[in-house]
């Protein structure tokens, strides 16, 4: 078997096992279980698991497995634009509940919800999907095939809610996982290999939805507009990190002259 493909079956197959009991949790996880603690202990599995894969396939210290699985620190420019790209997923559902004078609230527990986001969806995933997926991945393939290999994995992983939603909401939020991995993995790649871009990128991407009390009526219209808004917002990178290279990169030149 040629090195990528031996690369890609290891990597999707210890991906695959760690994933597996974050799927099932969302259906054996008791009703009166704290959300919380719930999303402590996913977060461990998933970042433990995902370390320990990475210790015994690839790395030869444990040191190592954390800085390649993405626990590094990112690089400002790459932040500044996860920050800029994330805020009209932040501002889009107070703007349209204002548009339609629908009051918008935090939910009494927003900030339980808010790290448990951050736990679940910022770290573990991407520690999944980005740091040890594309991370692997992109040393044997191109970006682009690198990024749609390791957004077919995201894709599949959400196809749980087809379960849990209805039909039209599941399948766009299993397209949107899948469309959504190449500017993630691009945050990535652009923090140096670290997690925080993508991290503030996936943490915005979901939280208004769950930390906003939003009226049954207005959240079920205002679902899949917000979707498109996720979309267009996480591939502002492109553009912002365009700019943002071209502003160093003219200032560079005048401090040359």
């Amino acid at each position: 078997m040629k090195k990528p493909a031996n690369i890609l079956v290891k990597v999707y197959t210890a991906a695959i096992l760690v994933i597996i009991p974050l799927i099932a949790a969302a259906f054996f996880t008791p009703p009166d279980f704290p959300m919380l603690l719930r999303q402590m202990l996913l977060c461990a599995w998933g970042v433990g698991a995902t370390l320990v894969a990475e210790r015994l396939l690839f790395s030869q210290t444990w040191r190592q497995s954390w800085r390649v699985v993405g626990f590094a620190q990112a690089r400002r420019p790459a932040i500044v634009v996860a920050l800029l790209a994330s805020l009209p997923m932040w501002f889009f559902l107070p703007f349209l509940g204002w548009f339609q004078r629908v009051p918008i609230h935090l939910q009494p527990n927003w900030l339980a919800l808010w790290v448990g986001i951050i736990l679940l969806n910022g770290i573990t995933e991407e520690v999944i999907h980005r740091g040890f997926v594309f991370g692997h991945l992109q040393n044997e393939f191109s970006f682009v095939w690198a990024a749609t290999l390791s957004a077919l994995l995201f894709a599949a992983q959400h196809l749980y809610l087809l379960l849990s939603l209805g039909w039209a909401s599941a399948l766009a939020s299993v397209l949107l996982a899948a469309m959504l991995a190449f500017p993630l993995a691009y945050s990535y790649a652009r923090s140096g290999n670290a997690l925080g871009g993508p991290a503030i990128l996936h943490t915005s991407s979901n939280a208004p939805m769950i930390i906003l009390a939003l009226p049954p009526n207005f959240s079920a219209t205002a679902l899949l507009p917000y979707m498109g808004m996720v979309l267009v917002s996480i591939y502002l990178v492109f553009v912002f990190d365009k700019f943002s290279a071209q502003a160093v990169g003219e200032a560079v030149t005048a401090m040359h002259f």
